[in-house]
């Protein structure tokens, strides 16, 4: 993999080079043709993307300069509705795969039966949340290329609408019960400090209270917030009966 590391080191990146290097190290013929029809203005951004996840550069990283690349403005309203709903899954998929990362962070290092039985399942559910994701993105894309739309691409969005997306959050019992009594008292004071920030946000659209509320519209995020607030209600609620056992 040297070769592609020199590749991405170099300031100026031939894409004729980069397809080959892709060819030479990805199974994937049906990307290598993409690329291999593609033409460097429009295909650079994402061989250069699939290069540097052949190396190993972590997805979060990936994801996080994805989001920030310039994109042509197309009217959503004059997408055809396949591609709107491509538009969709990847989103939806992007969130969820971010909701695994968040989750397996949470988990921590710990090598006990419990953690690594939830790190397990939590990576088991991810994987083909990514795959999916990638299939999506990459024929939603090769629309705003050719103009046309993959027949490939309607079976898995009817995939994707028939299987679940959403990660199950990791118990958190297993690691609270392990906290001594001070760092129970300190993990219920940052919990209560998050619950006030994700309420202020839901109430007022920022972390802190504003002179009147301005609630946050129903979105993909608002269903989140709301989600990941009545967990951590309930976290706090365990810790709580914690402590008083511990007194």
């Amino acid at each position: 993999m040297d070769d592609i590391k020199t590749w991405l080191q170099s300031q100026n990146k031939d894409y004729s080079k980069g397809v080959e290097l892709f060819e030479k190290h990805h199974k994937n013929k049906m990307l290598a043709r993409y690329f291999n029809n593609g033409k460097p203005a429009t295909h650079a951004k994402k061989l250069e993307y699939e290069l540097k996840k052949l190396i190993g550069i972590p997805l979060t990283i990936l994801f996080a300069e994805n989001s920030i690349e310039e994109k042509p403005v197309v009217t959503i309203a004059l997408l055809p509705e396949i591609i709107k709903q491509a538009k969709t899954a990847v989103y939806e998929l992007f969130t969820s795969i971010s909701i695994a990362h968040r989750h397996l962070y949470e988990l921590g290092e710990s090598n006990a039966e419990e953690i690594v039985k939830q790190r397990k399942q939590l990576i088991d559910e991810r994987l083909p949340l990514i795959r999916r994701y990638e299939q999506i993105y990459l024929l939603k894309e090769q629309y705003f290329t050719t103009g046309v739309i993959s027949p490939e691409l309607p079976l898995l969005l009817h995939e994707h609408a028939n299987s679940g997306t959403q990660t199950q959050p990791p118990s958190t019992d297993c690691k609270i019960r392990q906290l001594s009594g001070v760092e129970l008292m300190k993990k219920r004071q940052s919990t209560i400090v998050i619950i006030n920030k994700l309420q202020n946000r839901l109430q007022y659209q920022k972390q802190t209270k504003a002179d009147k509320p301005n609630p946050m519209p129903p979105s993909p995020l608002r269903d989140e917030l709301e989600a990941k607030l009545a967990t951590l209600k309930e976290e706090l609620a365990k810790i709580v009966q914690l402590i008083e056992k511990k007194k």
